[in-house]
This record gives C-alpha cells, sequence and structure tokens, in this order.
C-alpha cells in the first residue's frame, strides 16, 4: 500500500529549523479526481495520483489521477484544512 507523506524543514518559536513530516490522510481519488473523503484515513490517493504538489501558502493539494479506466486525467486539487507547522511539528488534523 502506497501513502503520501509530507515532508518540509518547520521553524521553532527561537527560529531553529527541523525536519518535519507527516502523511496525508483523508483524501482520495475518485474518477480521476482528488477528494476529501474522512472516511479515507490512509489518503488513498497515493495509490493512483501522480505530480503530486502541495502550495504552501494555500495548503492546495494538487495532483493528476488514473479514473477508472487508468487513464490519467489532469490535474485536480483540494484544500487541505488543519495543516500547520506548531512549534516544529507539522500537524494536520484531516
Amino acid at each position: 500500500m502506497c501513502s503520501s507523506d509530507l515532508t518540509a524543514s518547520c521553524a521553532k518559536a527561537n527560529g531553529q529549523k527541523i525536519p518535519a513530516s507527516l502523511q496525508i490522510k483523508y483524501v482520495t481519488n475518485i474518477n480521476g479526481v482528488l477528494t476529501l473523503n474522512r472516511q479515507d484515513a490512509e489518503g488513498s490517493f497515493a495509490q493512483t495520483c501522480l505530480a503530486v504538489t502541495l502550495d504552501p501558502a494555500t495548503a492546495k493539494l494538487s495532483a493528476r489521477c488514473k479514473d477508472s479506466r487508468g487513464v490519467l486525467k489532469p490535474a485536480t486539487s483540494v484544500t487541505l484544512e488543519d495543516i500547520g507547522n506548531f512549534n516544529g511539528v507539522l500537524k494536520y488534523a484531516g
């Protein structure tokens, strides 16, 4: 099974940057479209999506995903809610 981990360099309150990571959860590929899905705790989109990016300013996750026939579709995106840097620790409630 694939998972999609986000890695970053996050600043602590004192300004020191440290490595941080977390798993992107609750995002599903539905027929080539990224969709928020509270029942997908594993973030199954990673199994069928490519060219995944995350805009740190907007928390918008974008990817090109395969449809039910395996055809790669144009990029779609979802905005991840409740994601942030908390004193150098990445947290994502989903």
